[in-house]
């Protein structure tokens, strides 16, 4: 019979066995494993710098030849194809008029921001009619695509440097 004394030499053999067996595998039959992962360095987020438009009349703007006016009246053709219940072409002869006008204006307006870099918003000067377009912040123009009775047109009206949005 064995004795106490050799049981527990024999347990305490063991045991030292078994926890020595910890640290070679990352994970073996250990009571507990800790598997420390160091922590990503995190990646800096640059601040973006807002753009400061410039005041409403400090810009200077003059007509010279547009570069947008493809991108512009190709969304007009898209929101008139697109959504023909929102014009009337039988109302007023040789005029399309655009009955949900606020409707008409954003689609235009997110069909050239869905063509990066452009970038367009409603103008600062007549925003229910005017949109700007521009591709950076050194100049924008704008595009008169509402006349005061909603009738739709396609009229280049100027361009601001810097852009004026």
């Amino acid at each position: 019979m064995l004795k106490p004394r050799t049981i527990s030499w024999a347990l305490f053999a063991l045991f030292s066995v078994y926890l020595a067996g910890c640290g070679s595998d990352p994970c073996p039959v250990c009571p507990v494993c800790v598997i420390s992962t160091p922590a990503p360095t995190p990646i800096p987020t640059p601040t973006p710098i807002p753009y400061v438009p410039p005041k409403p009349g400090t810009a200077f703007c003059t007509e010279t030849t547009p570069l947008f006016d493809d991108i512009v009246f190709a969304a007009i053709d898209q929101a008139q194809q697109a959504h023909p219940e929102w014009f009337d072409s039988e109302t007023v002869a040789g005029w399309t008029i655009a009955l949900r006008p606020g409707s008409f204006m954003q689609f235009v307006i997110d069909k050239i921001n869905a063509q990066p870099p452009h970038r367009a918003d409603y103008g600062w000067f007549h925003p229910w009619a005017l949109i700007s377009v521009k591709n950076s912040n050194d100049f924008s123009e704008d595009y008169h695509l509402l006349t005061s009775f909603n009738a739709v047109r396609r009229f280049y009206g100027q361009t601001c440097r810097p852009a004026t949005f």
